[in-house]
């Protein structure tokens, strides 16, 4: 059921992009994922890189 009431409120919320790096291809990349996986091999073992 519709709603017609005023425009739609959404909160965006502030994501954090973390550093991570690849353990098995060394493929660097920035995520907001706690868990990621390597956009370059498909890897889950991955760390976070140092600031």
């Amino acid at each position: 059921m519709c709603s017609a009431g005023g425009p739609m409120e959404i909160e965006i919320l502030d994501l954090e992009e973390r550093d991570y790096r690849c353990v098995g291809c060394g493929e660097r990349f920035k995520s907001t994922l706690d868990k990621p996986t390597c956009p370059a091999c498909g890897s889950k073992d991955v760390v976070t890189e140092d600031a």
